[in-house]
């Protein structure tokens, strides 16, 4: 997934994908039809799903960096599980990150926009919610930052109303 404005050689992608409730990290910038791996993702491709996907543009990106499951409690207003981003203190020279999460639109209350969702970033005193697009086919939600999270934890939430942060669509 390409960050606007950058070169896609330059973007080091990170992948969070779960099925039956399992998850597990993707190496980034694989080949995934040279692997075995590959193949049995071919015949599953319907069961599984991204939960969350980094893309990051950087001078120099840690062989630590990664995401992973949190095991952090979901805020109420959340639409997905809590997500870690680990490492990205590391990460050197940053340029830009993406950060994707999918989540569940049936988990918006009765009545929400379904444009009301944005990417929240955990802070010392709750969620924050960053400046988000929505995409309404993949049921995601995107943030693009440049420079770190002031925070390791993420989450899809049900967007406060303000229009600064909400109701992009991609």
């Amino acid at each position: 997934m390409a960050i606007p404005g950058y070169d896609p050689t330059d973007v080091h992608e990170i992948t969070l994908e779960y099925q039956d409730e399992s998850s597990r990290v993707l190496a980034s910038n694989t080949r995934e039809d040279e692997t075995d791996e590959g193949d049995r993702r071919e015949r599953d491709e319907g069961a599984i799903r991204k939960r969350a996907h980094a893309a990051i543009v950087a001078d120099r990106i840690p062989d630590s960096v990664h995401v992973s499951e949190s095991d952090r409690t979901a805020p109420d207003d959340a639409l997905t599980k809590p997500v870690e981003l680990v490492g990205f203190e590391g990460i050197e020279g940053l340029e830009a990150i993406q950060l994707t999460l999918a989540y569940d639109p049936a988990a918006l209350p009765p009545g929400a926009s379904p444009t009301d969702v944005a990417v929240g970033v955990q802070t010392q005193t709750g969620y924050e919610q960053v400046p988000s697009a929505v995409d309404l086919e993949r049921t995601t939600v995107t943030a693009i930052l440049t420079e770190p999270p002031v925070s390791e934890t993420v989450v899809a939430l049900h967007a406060a109303d303000d229009e600064e942060l909400i109701g992009q669509i991609e």
